[in-house]
């Protein structure tokens, strides 16, 4: 059985991040714990009981965890997952940050670009999960996608009886600035043939209770996910994470996935495979 971590901190976005973990395990089937880290007061950690006792279906005690004041947290937490079982953390998020965070990274982008497990970073602004309607999911024609949108439409189904799963394919293109329609009257242009590759997915998959769309953005990876999510009133953004965790090189090369953390326009699913999970359990932040 897949486990679930949800990371909580005595906070406001406290319950968004236990609705979201919620969802997910119940999505899934799968156990779900909830830790903190560091010591609580016990008013902080009555707050949170009885937060994750109206949230959480069957939830495990919440566990506080010593940190090491020489670690960043981020590093605690994947040293965390890399110890146990576990295939998704959880994890609050601001929206935007302050000039020096976006420079190093908060906790939850940094624990999304090097935790080796699929990372599900709850924004504190927009819907909560329990109201989320809108997935946005980026995809190309590479069976880890298809493993990818397989995870993410039981979410779908198990947050809305009428949820909009839309699926874009992103490309290089100095034709952002066009409308998408001209761009795609071409039937030579890379988004019809986007469009054929898109067709094609969809056929894999079991689309059973969630109304489809797809699309194709032509532009820049990660920026232009972000863009129509913004745009588009987007809950929740699904992306496949790297095979390798990300370093400050990538940050200066603008790595797609950086590109959406640094906007985080809604929520978003950092997704990795269980088998790429195992192969990078030595992950070391």
């Amino acid at each position: 059985m897949p486990g679930i971590l949800a990371c909580i901190a005595d906070s406001p976005s406290a319950g968004r991040v236990i609705e979201g973990a919620a969802l997910c395990a119940r999505a899934w089937g799968a156990s779900l714990r909830f830790v903190h880290f560091g010591a609580l007061e016990a008013d902080g950690r009555r707050r949170l009981e009885h937060l994750i006792a109206q949230g959480a279906a069957s939830p495990s005690p919440l566990v506080e965890l010593q940190t090491d004041p020489r670690e960043p947290i981020s590093s605690q937490v994947c040293a965390l997952v890399a110890s146990e079982d576990c295939d998704l953390v959880v994890i609050g998020a601001l929206k935007r940050e302050g000039a020096m965070r976006a420079v190093v990274g908060s906790t939850a982008r940094r624990v999304a670009r090097r935790c080796r497990c699929s990372v599900l970073l709850i924004s504190t602004e927009g819907r909560a999960p329990a109201q989320w309607t809108q997935f946005l999911v980026s995809v190309e024609s590479a069976d880890e996608y298809v493993q990818m949108c397989q995870r993410l439409l039981p979410i779908a189904r198990a947050a809305s009886t009428d949820a909009e799963v839309c699926f874009a394919r992103e490309y290089h293109s100095i034709a952002r600035n066009l409308p998408t329609q001209i761009c795609e009257a071409d039937p030579s242009s890379p988004a019809a043939a986007h469009r054929l590759e898109l067709g094609e997915l969809l056929t894999r998959l079991d689309l059973t209770g969630v109304r489809p769309r797809a699309i194709s953005l032509p532009g820049r990876p990660g920026q232009e996910i972000a863009r129509h999510a913004d745009d588009a009133g987007s809950d929740l953004v699904c992306v496949l994470g790297p095979s390798e965790p990300l370093g400050m090189l990538d940050r200066l090369l603008s790595h797609p996935l950086n590109l959406l953390l640094d906007q985080l326009p809604c929520s978003a699913l950092v997704y990795r495979t269980p088998a790429l999970s195992r192969e990078n359990a030595a992950w070391k932040d």
